[in-house]
């Protein structure tokens, strides 16, 4: 179960995370983000999640972190004005991964905003 993916939607944003990962954890406690059951989709109980998520962490140890590898060498240190050149170079699935690592962490609405911007230019090739 720890592999399979969750989604979550804040505004118009959805981002898919493995069920149990600590990014999972952070979007599941962040309350300005729903919890769906898929792209475009309906609205869970929050709630269900949360058992759900208890029961797995007694059972498997979360090691989503040390599996979770950024298209950007350095990413955590990287100031915003030095993150928004690397979008770029990133395809679809890359600006996702960086997209839910920058939600969880710094959440920089600028970083957010040129995701956006670029998946939006992507989606017009």
């Amino acid at each position: 179960m720890a592999d399979s993916p969750q989604w979550f939607r804040r505004g118009s944003q959805e981002v898919s995370e493995p069920v149990g990962s600590e990014t999972y954890k952070r979007l599941l406690k962040d309350r300005e983000w729903e919890v769906i059951d898929g792209p475009e989709g309906d609205v869970l109980r929050r709630e269900d999640l949360e058992e759900a998520a208890a029961s797995a962490a007694e059972v498997e140890p979360d090691t989503s972190d040390e599996e979770l590898e950024l298209p950007i060498e350095d990413y955590d240190d990287l100031t915003v004005e030095q993150v928004l050149p690397h979008l770029e170079e990133l395809d679809a699935e890359q600006l996702d991964t960086v997209e839910a690592h920058e939600i969880a962490n710094k959440n920089r609405k600028s970083v957010l905003d040129a995701i956006s911007t670029k998946r939006e230019a992507l989606s017009t090739e």
